[in-house]
């Protein structure tokens, strides 16, 4: 066997060695990425969310909420209660279709998340 052929050989299982490592790698933070979707799903879920005396920040955590729904269901709630003093603005999810911005789907799918009191 020539020098060029065992360079060639060492070469071709260098190669194959970084490429497992990095499938292995790859393959773990996978799992660590799926794992932590899974866990700040389930503090969600734990905690559900009353959209009468959250914050802003707090109604983030809801799916499909970003900052101008979360900014409008405030706002809603806000005057509605100037209006009609000591009444909750939502008492059911349907209420919250009232809000600009918050169709049956975005009710149907934060259903889960809120509490009413």
């Amino acid at each position: 066997m020539e020098a060029s052929e065992i360079r060639q050989g060492r070469i071709q299982a260098t190669s194959f060695l970084i490429s497992i490592t990095l499938i292995v790698v790859g393959a773990v933070i996978l799992i660590i990425s799926q794992n932590s979707s899974k866990e700040s799903k389930k503090i969600i879920m734990e905690s559900r969310i009353n959209p009468n005396s959250e914050t802003v920040g707090s109604l983030l955590r809801l799916p499909g909420i970003g900052i101008s729904k979360a900014n409008a269901i405030v706002t809603y709630r806000d005057r509605f209660v100037f209006k009609n003093v000591h009444r909750p603005a939502f008492k059911e999810c349907r209420d919250l279709e009232k809000v600009e911005g918050i169709g049956p789907k975005t009710a149907d799918n934060i259903y889960g998340y809120l509490k009413f009191e």
